[in-house]
């Protein structure tokens, strides 16, 4: 939006990932699988029943609807469980209701390249499952799969997989996930660039 203008004496910043943390064992989770975010669409919905019921297992999908279609879905599937929208207080809370962060995104209408969501879940500890939409995006870690439509029991291997993991040594599983987030994606980096450029302009 800013190449509009000729000249601009500005910083523009993408949004970032506040420095929380916390971590639930999968016995004490509600669920194995969660997504946290718009709904519109861009949600892989049909990745979603797919995935709720070859694994037996409900969905948890957190956040705002804006697509009346795919809202009427979720509310429909046996497969999913749609709580609706969150404030950003009730992140932590929600980030212990389930093991594993889904990116759930279509290919062919995902337009946001960066790993933002990826680093929102490790910041809480969630391995994650996405769709082949961030293939390209996502930086090889253990902790990442990417599951495609025709080969959902990927999932199931990786969450098998997670679960060992995180059972021989959670402190290191963990850590691990937080190890791997790119320190410029946090508010606290992107403050520091600010600043930075307040004080040059002030000089």
């Amino acid at each position: 939006a800013l190449n509009q203008f000729k000249r601009v004496d500005a910083v523009a910043l993408t949004n970032g990932l506040l420095e929380q943390s916390g971590h639930v064992t999968p016995e004490k989770t509600k669920f194995k699988y969660g997504f946290i975010g718009f709904i519109t669409d861009k949600l892989d919905l049909e990745f979603l029943v797919r995935l709720g019921r070859d694994s037996g297992q409900t969905i948890a999908v957190y956040g705002q609807s804006y697509d009346s279609e795919i809202e009427k879905k979720l509310k429909r599937s046996p497969y999913i469980q749609w709580f609706g929208a969150f404030t950003e207080k009730d992140i932590p809370r929600i980030m212990s209701t389930f093991f594993i962060g889904l990116i759930p995104y279509r290919k062919s209408k995902s337009h946001d390249g960066s790993p933002i969501k990826l680093y929102q879940y490790f910041n809480y500890g969630k391995p994650v499952i996405s769709t082949e939409a961030y293939e390209d995006t996502l930086f090889d870690s253990e902790y990442v799969t990417i599951v495609r439509p025709d080969d959902i029991k990927k999932a199931a291997e990786f969450t098998n997989s997670m679960e060992a993991l995180e059972k021989k040594s959670p402190d290191l599983f963990i850590r691990h996930m937080h190890d791997q987030i790119d320190s410029s994606v946090l508010w606290s980096s992107k403050i520091d660039t600010i600043l930075s450029r307040i004080e040059t302009v002030s000089a």
